[in-house]
């Protein structure tokens, strides 16, 4: 990365970068005291809770402000500057698509948003496609984004890598980011393409329920100070990958 930073291939995304944290409260709804799996339990409420559509919205809300008062106040690329929003997945993607659509609309922006994701998927009464969300085929993504009024490219899986666009200047980011060593990002990349070959193990779900059992009282989301993340050795050489393959004990 930092030799393709230097070569001015790509740009230093961890140059600049705000950290938002998240702050909720979830209540119990059921007079019991269920018991359930922590581990499995604790994902779950994370996800419920992040992908609430009350939760989406106010992020949304602080990208589209952030966009407005600190990307095209301040002028960035003469005024023609773009944004990403990376998340999760499909279903994620879709939210904030309709949460920052309407939000544009409220703060009467001249910007709107496109979406970017693979296939077709359910979503509330029916099944939503790129085309049907966006109202021009999917080809055309990439080429609308560079013209007016479409500033906003949110993506589940896609135009991450790869994807060259000089008027790209601005991303948010709402999906975990869990590398620091190679070692297991290179486990990670061969265990996602392992597992779905792997036959299901037939267990008990024992945090089954637990979303049934709570109810969202509040939340709000925080900026953090602004951070820059220092790449290490400035001066050093990437190693050339390896030809050869191997275990290691």
């Amino acid at each position: 990365m930092k030799q393709a930073i230097q070569e001015g291939f790509i740009l230093d995304v961890l140059k600049h970068y705000t950290p938002v944290e998240s702050y909720y409260r979830l209540v119990k709804k059921v007079e019991g005291d269920p018991e359930f799996d922590t581990k499995r339990a604790k994902k779950k409420l994370r996800r419920y809770v992040e992908s609430h559509d009350h939760a989406i919205r106010l992020k949304a809300e602080i990208m589209v402000d952030h966009f407005h008062e600190q990307v095209i106040g301040l002028n960035k690329i003469g005024g023609q500057a773009r944004a990403m929003v990376v998340t999760s997945g499909i279903e994620r993607a879709v939210q904030y698509f309709n949460a920052i659509r309407d939000y544009l609309r409220e703060r009467k922006s001249p910007y709107q948003a496109t979406v970017a994701f693979s296939g077709e998927h359910d979503y509330g009464c029916g099944k939503v496609t790129e085309t049907s969300l966006n109202g021009f085929p999917s080809s055309q993504i990439a080429d609308r984004i560079q013209e007016d009024p479409y500033r906003f490219l949110i993506c589940a899986d896609k135009f991450q890598t790869g994807y060259d666009e000089p008027l790209l200047h601005t991303m948010y980011v709402d999906k975990i980011l869990s590398y620091t060593s190679a070692e297991w990002e290179k486990l990670s990349i061969f265990l996602n393409f392992l597992i779905p070959k792997l036959p299901a193990p037939v267990e008990e779900d024992l945090s089954k329920g637990i979303l049934e059992a709570i109810d969202m009282d509040s939340y709000r989301a925080e900026k953090q100070a602004a951070l820059k993340i220092q790449l290490p050795d400035a001066d050093a050489e990437i190693e050339p990958v390896p030809t050869t393959c191997g275990a290691r004990s």
